[in-house]
């Protein structure tokens, strides 16, 4: 069984979902034409929104950041959304001098050792290349939903920061995103198939049990309540 037939079904008000989704990636075009990005991590959730700009004929570029850890199948998915959707995705990657420093110093699997070691590695492989990604622009579009984590479920929307953060899929469920990858006939990464629910970098990810809750599966060695990687606040 794959993720679709475990969780692509219908939930109540998709369509009134689906369209405000499209109502607030449209309106987010129009106020930051040129000047907003979408900042995808190549989730289910975040090829939906590429998708959805694709279908809509919104121009909103994609920016990925490529930590130098992720699985295979995830890197895979680059070529196969630059041809599906002919996009030009913009990639940025982490700086290999404060990557040695950080292997160096602490070891390359270090992360599982403490939790301040664990997100000085995101820092350097995550947050500070979304810090370039984000230079000029006004705002960024995640795939966040409130139903990911406790830490997420009072998301909104918009999020005003430094830079404004759109959320478009705030109050989709794991059942709307697997309906929508279904309906449209999206790619996906295929360790989704395999249980792998919450996909990151290669060591800070594991599949998860069918009634599991989905942060399990990253950082799992960690308190439920640190699984943030600083991307999110």
């Amino acid at each position: 069984m794959n993720a679709i037939d475990l969780y692509g079904l219908e939930s109540v008000d998709f369509e009134g979902k689906l369209d405000n989704t499209i109502s607030i990636l449209q309106s987010s075009n129009e106020i930051y034409p040129g000047k907003i990005i979408q900042a995808s991590s190549l989730s289910s959730e975040d090829m939906i929104i590429t998708d959805i700009c694709y279908r809509h004929k919104l121009p909103i570029p994609v920016g990925i950041i490529d930590t130098g850890r992720l699985h295979l199948s995830t890197v895979k998915l680059i070529d196969i959304i630059r041809k599906k959707y002919n996009l030009e995705i913009k990639i940025y990657y982490p700086d290999p001098d404060d990557i040695s420093e950080f292997i160096t110093k602490y070891g390359a699997n270090s992360i599982y050792d403490s939790v301040d070691l664990r997100k000085l590695c995101c820092t350097i492989r995550k947050v500070k290349p979304l810090a370039s990604m984000l230079e000029n622009k006004d705002a960024w579009i995640t795939g966040l939903r409130r139903g990911q984590s406790n830490n997420r479920e009072n998301i909104s929307f918009v999020e005003k920061n430094n830079k404004i953060k759109i959320n478009p899929l705030a109050d989709w469920s794991l059942q709307d995103v697997w309906f929508y990858i279904k309906k449209y006939n999206v790619p996906y990464n295929v360790l989704h198939d395999y249980f792998y629910i919450s996909i990151g970098c290669d060591p800070c990810t594991r599949p998860i049990a069918p009634n599991e809750d989905i942060r399990n599966g990253r950082w799992w060695w960690e308190n439920r309540s640190t699984k943030e990687c600083g991307l999110h606040k």
